[in-house]
């Protein structure tokens, strides 16, 4: 998988997600909508990191998937 930039993801509203990758590498991004912090979801969805800013988020993401 190529290396995710804050760039790539284009939202920032309450309730915005985004996908990468595909199959068991597939991750999930989204902006939780009660308290409006970041959410990393993968492994199928059996596992979930929140974060309070969006770089931090993506720098997860890049360092799960080297």
């Amino acid at each position: 998988m190529k290396t995710i930039k804050t760039t790539d993801i284009k939202g920032n509203h309450a309730g915005y997600s985004e996908n990468f990758g595909k199959g068991e590498n597939r991750i999930q991004i989204y902006k939780d909508l009660d308290v409006k912090d970041w959410r990393v979801v993968w492994n199928w969805g059996m596992k979930e990191q929140s974060f309070w800013y969006k770089q931090d988020a993506v720098d997860f993401i890049n360092k799960i998937y080297k």
